[in-house]
């Protein structure tokens, strides 16, 4: 009886857990089209079985029933890439670039202008000395000019060079001064006529260089001499000789010779002089003293 009674009892519940893992494992089966006999065969290879755990009791705690057609689906995968990898390489030839026209394409003029827009302006390249506009005081204008840089301390350059305009004869650069710019600001007449005379020069022009330089070409010692002597701003004293290339430099080469006439006295024999061009040659004359209230000489009209 205790046998018979012990064989009609029922199984113990793992017993109908693995009936249920079995028959669940089926229909998932049947699904994923996996035969049923290779089923045990994938669990055994995928599950790692622990020595001190029943397999049974390991498929329970890291198998879900829903994994299985997912472990195949990359089994197959697998198995699947082997075979292209054998038949094709592991490699892939590039495609061909496609250019395809974008908005960026559009946009790149713009955004370079923006960016230079951005940037700094250029810093100025630094003043070298060179003319680029002058203007001429006249006679009347001297007050005001002098008004207006009086407060200006002037630097000299000499005519102890070697260029040209240190070399030529100081009546030469008088006659060419003459064709290219005109009477000059003031002479020997207009200077011992003022309140406060200074030393006697024979000719003075002024000019103002670039809207802002005040700048004074002069004789060095009336006709004897040779080269003119330049002031400018002292501000510039090591351009200045730069200046005066610049300022005078063409009108030495390329302008003609302008028929003038001044006064001038020379301190060293105490006598006075009148000088010029008349259009024919260069004259020094030595004249008793002038009447200066009368004002600048004048050239005889062709003839007298």
């Amino acid at each position: 009886m205790l046998a018979a009674s012990r064989c009609r009892r029922k199984p113990s519940w793992p017993y109908y857990r693995w009936r249920a893992d079995v028959h669940t494992s089926r229909n998932l089966a049947r699904r994923c089209s996996i035969p049923a006999a290779v089923l045990p065969l994938l669990a055994g290879l995928l599950l790692p079985v622990s020595p001190h755990v029943p397999a049974t009791a390991q498929d329970r705690a890291r198998i879900a029933k829903d994994e299985i057609g997912w472990i195949y689906a990359q089994a197959r995968f697998q198995s699947e890439f082997r075979r292209f990898e054998a038949r094709e390489g592991a490699l892939v030839v590039p495609a061909s670039l496609d250019r395809h026209a974008v908005a960026s394409d559009t946009l790149s003029a713009w955004i370079m202008a923006q960016a230079a827009k951005a940037l700094p302006p250029a810093p100025e390249p630094p003043w070298t000395g060179e003319v680029h506009s002058w203007a001429l005081v006249k006679r009347t204008q001297r007050l005001r000019h002098r008004q207006m840089f009086e407060e200006t301390r002037m630097a000299y350059v000499g005519n102890d060079q070697f260029t040209a305009l240190d070399t030529t004869a100081t009546p030469r650069l008088r006659a060419k001064m003459q064709s290219a710019f005109g009477d000059p600001t003031q002479t020997i007449v207009e200077v011992l006529r003022g309140a406060d005379p200074m030393e006697y020069i024979q000719f003075e022009y002024w000019f103002v260089v670039n809207d802002s330089i005040p700048v004074v070409v002069m004789d060095a010692h009336g006709p004897h001499d040779h080269g003119v002597v330049l002031a400018g701003d002292h501000r510039f004293r090591e351009l200045l000789p730069m200046l005066r290339q610049s300022l005078l430099g063409r009108a030495l080469r390329e302008a003609p010779y302008g028929a003038y006439v001044d006064y001038f006295y020379d301190e060293l024999t105490e006598s006075w002089l009148r000088t010029g061009y008349d259009g024919a040659g260069f004259f020094v004359e030595t004249i008793s003293p002038p009447d200066l209230v009368r004002g600048r000489p004048r050239l005889a009209a062709p003839g007298q």
